[in-house]
């Protein structure tokens, strides 16, 4: 921009432009993330807009966490989504998540008197302190093409409080035979891993829901996947 206002972090990311939006706080709440075929479905909230992100972090921020995400679609008229764990996991954790929109078709804030809004130049608004924003740390973007257990795109974080991952986009990659007779199936789905022990979040490619008497062979779909981790402002 040839003039205006442009905010960077001390990462380099832009945090506030007027002409790209930020992403601010819809919505947001607890879910319980299960181990193996056993769901606790999340309703999205009413006038939810189409263009949305979701983001999740371990409501108890210690130990070692391996959560993946899915929208529900068992009941068409009853929008939803998911989380699960890995199946490794020996119980189930509470999750904190956030639903992230655009600046722009988030609903007037409270005003307080004070703060700072930004607009575009056709008038949308693409900040405004009033929101709860979301401060972007990290992010990558890799093709996940395998159906191998491996780790990738691991970030290393100086302080995990309060840091999110981005959880919608790309998850279900496949699924994976290991048994032939009757035929056994493991879903193959790309997973947000958190260890505070080692101040790590990486995406990581797992084998989890295991799938018995179902006939089908191994496959894959694969696809591109945006890792991206940060904080929201409240």
């Amino acid at each position: 921009m040839s003039y205006g206002i442009s905010v960077s972090s001390s990462g380099g990311f832009m945090q506030i432009d007027g002409t790209y939006e930020n992403l601010s706080v819809f919505a947001s709440g607890t879910a319980t993330a299960n181990v193996g075929n056993v769901y606790s479905p999340v309703a999205f909230p009413a006038n939810t807009p189409a263009d949305y992100l979701i983001f999740a972090k371990p409501s108890i921020e210690s130990g070692d966490s391996l959560v993946w995400f899915s929208e529900w679609t068992e009941v068409s008229s009853y929008p939803s989504f998911i989380f699960g764990l890995s199946r490794e996991s020996l119980s189930s954790i509470a999750v904190d998540w956030i639903i992230a929109i655009r600046t722009s078709a988030a609903p007037a804030a409270n005003s307080s008197g004070y703060g700072l809004e930004v607009n575009k130049a056709n008038g949308d608004q693409a900040f405004n302190s009033e929101n709860g924003n979301f401060r972007c740390q990290q992010v990558s973007f890799e093709n996940l093409d395998s159906l191998e257990e491996t780790f990738n795109s691991i970030f290393s974080v100086s302080s995990m409080s309060g840091v999110y991952a981005l959880m919608s986009g790309k998850g279900f990659l496949g699924r994976w035979q290991f048994a032939a007779a009757p035929a056994v199936l493991a879903t193959v789905i790309a997973c947000s891993r958190w260890n505070y022990t080692n101040n790590t979040i990486r995406t990581q490619v797992a084998r989890q829901v295991i799938i018995a008497n179902l006939g089908g062979f191994t496959s894959i779909g694969g696809g591109f996947r945006t890792n991206l981790i940060g904080t929201f402002g409240g």
